[in-house]
């Protein structure tokens, strides 16, 4: 298992522990998905298959970066040709289903918290923590 693999399974636990959160979906896209599984296929590898989505700090061109994130949804950007520098901390996605009976938004705030807190205790650095309510109820 790699370290983001760990981070991940880590994640997913402490995010399905977390209160008024009633379900983890997958945050990952199904063309992300579908990606993953060519490169799995081609390369022999086995990929992340945990609901919350880790990603390490890019390395390599930045614009190839770009372009895989616009082709498997993974980027916010658009424009694949817009080219920035690479982040230089880990990005991490979580969608959840809350309960009815809880604020989404405190549901949110406490799940954030809960990863960033996790991160600094692993030394990491967060330059995007994303937490999207897919349902409530």
């Amino acid at each position: 298992m790699t370290d983001t693999e760990t981070i991940s399974t880590d994640l997913t636990e402490l995010v399905q522990s977390t209160p008024g959160v009633r379900i983890v979906y997958d945050a990952a896209s199904t063309m992300g998905r579908v990606l993953d599984k060519v490169v799995d296929f081609v390369t022999g590898r086995e990929s992340d298959t945990n609901p919350v989505v880790v990603k390490e700090p890019k390395g390599g061109t930045p614009v190839l970066d770009k372009v895989v994130d616009f082709v498997t949804g993974r980027g916010s950007d658009p424009d694949p040709a817009a080219a920035k520098e690479p982040k230089g901390g880990t990005e991490v996605r979580v969608s959840i289903g809350v309960s009815e009976d809880e604020s989404a938004s405190e549901v949110c705030r406490r799940v954030h918290d809960a990863v960033a807190a996790y991160l600094e205790q692993q030394g990491d650095e967060a330059t995007e923590i994303s937490v999207k309510v897919s349902s409530i109820g």
